[in-house]
């Protein structure tokens, strides 16, 4: 697209000002120099906050930048049309747009930067809705190999009707998960409902679940529906479902196998057409034999089982999360803290995160406050990740634990991946679920050359990545 000369009553950028999609211009440096209204009302920012930021910070899309479509219109020099592409807003809602880009020129046809408009995807069909539900997912809990395996079967587990426990420790994101099934399913359009059993009375979760007893408290006034009621035709998230006091499991047991029961105060019974999603923090075979969780309840959760993996298990999502928390934060508080040192990401990477992603959260929140600048260092770290008075990397112990250096344990780990791929890096960074890029910065720290592989026997094969 070329801007040329125009008559006073036909202002280009009144032009884009008025047009019912959203636009922006970046420059070659791919940060955003305009930016028009109907793109400030779609994505929530104001052109003041947008425009210096690159697009990538702006829109958060999961296409890695190397494959940008503005970006490769100014590459190439031609247009592209009709793509369509997952994006956050302001409020972190998942948006589907389609979009087109084209170089921007100057007025002797030299490139000077890019031009997309996009539009949001109003009625979105079936497949769009299920990429926007597990791309929301992806941006909250991650996306490592084994959160993969897992969201590619959430939506075939969603279209059935049976309930499904979710295994995993605090924090590990099983109430997200709870809500994509539901999302996913044919009740999304229901209710959907979650409960905590931890810690709580019989009498409260009688209260809650069936309805209180109008009698009993002396009130007056029509009866009110328990939740189990309300949810009727939605999804109920039992969460923590081992603290179940024993004589609601059996009540609980009874009315999902007959689809009937008899809510408190009511003079008769009414159908219970719930779908439900339990979680556990523990081993519920081991409370059955402990006599503590019914058998046949147990039985009945244990159809379907998703397992959220820890944290640490997956110190990949660690960066990738992190930088999702601190764009959210500066959103929040105004102050912009948009990346994270790569020092401090290991350090973050080391930690065993206990709490898993609500610690994560709550760690960055201590860092974000004392943060001085727009990248997250070391130095901002809570002092309880570094060792006290380190001024940088993990503590020692982290450091030897286990008798190895942890980046050492990490090199082999991604040797192996890489030769088990034939060096593709493409393959391998997939099978570790990072960003090809993360993958050639980690192998070019680590001194692993992909043209020169460790066994100089055999043929090289040609990057494929």
């Amino acid at each position: 697209m070329r801007f040329s000369r125009m008559s006073k009553t036909m202002n280009p950028l009144q032009i884009l000002e008025n047009i019912p999609e959203g636009v922006f211009a970046i420059g070659q440096d791919c940060r955003i120099t305009y930016f028009n209204q109907k793109a400030e009302e779609i994505t929530g920012y104001s052109r003041q906050q947008a425009v210096g930021k690159t697009c990538y910070e702006v829109f958060r899309p999961e296409i890695c930048q190397s494959t940008c479509s503005i970006k490769r219109s100014m590459t190439t020099g031609k247009e592209s049309f009709d793509h369509q592409v997952n994006v956050l807003d302001r409020s972190n809602k998942p948006l589907s747009i389609r979009i087109q880009t084209s170089p921007l020129r100057d007025d002797v046809g030299a490139i000077v930067g890019g031009l997309q408009t996009f539009h949001v995807i109003d009625r979105p069909n079936e497949e769009v809705q299920e990429e926007l539900v597990l791309f929301e997912l992806r941006k909250k809990i991650g996306k490592d190999r084994r959160l993969t395996q897992v969201l590619e079967i959430l939506p075939d587990l969603a279209k059935g009707d049976s309930p499904v426990l979710l295994q995993g420790e605090p924090g590990t994101g099983k109430r997200l998960l709870a809500k994509a099934i539901h999302s996913l399913s044919d009740r999304a359009e229901g209710p959907f409902f979650h409960v905590s059993c931890k810690g709580r009375s019989e009498e409260s979760l009688t209260k809650e679940l069936l309805g209180p007893d109008l009698e009993l408290d002396d009130r007056e006034g029509p009866r009110k529906k328990g939740l189990l009621e309300r949810a009727h035709l939605g999804t109920v998230f039992m969460e923590g479902i081992e603290d179940l006091p024993y004589p609601l499991q059996v009540g609980f047991f009874r009315a999902m196998e007959k689809g009937v029961y008899l809510p408190v105060g009511a003079e008769s019974a009414v159908e219970l057409d719930i779908r439900l999603i339990a979680s556990t923090e523990t081993d519920l075979e081991t409370k059955v034999k402990e006599g503590t969780f019914r058998e046949n309840l147990y039985y009945c959760l244990n159809v379907f089982k998703v397992y959220a993996p820890p944290l640490r298990e997956r110190k990949e999502d660690i960066p990738f999360l992190a930088r999702d928390i601190l764009w959210q934060l500066s959103l929040e508080k105004g102050k912009e803290v948009h990346d994270i040192d790569e020092k401090a990401s290991l350090v973050l990477q080391d930690y065993p995160f206990a709490g898993n992603l609500s610690e994560l959260r709550e760690l960055l929140e201590e860092a974000y406050k004392a943060a001085k600048g727009k990248t997250l260092m070391t130095r901002d770290l809570p002092r309880r990740l570094i060792g006290e008075g380190r001024s940088g990397g993990g503590s020692r112990e982290a450091q030897t634990r286990g008798g190895e250096d942890p980046s050492n344990q990490e090199k082999e780990a991604i040797l192996a991946v890489l030769v088990r791929n034939q060096w593709s890096r493409k393959r391998a960074a997939q099978e570790l679920g990072m960003d090809r890029t993360t993958l050639w910065r980690k192998m070019k720290r680590m001194g692993l050359d992909y043209t020169t592989p460790p066994d100089k026997n055999r043929e090289e094969p040609k990057e494929t990545g």
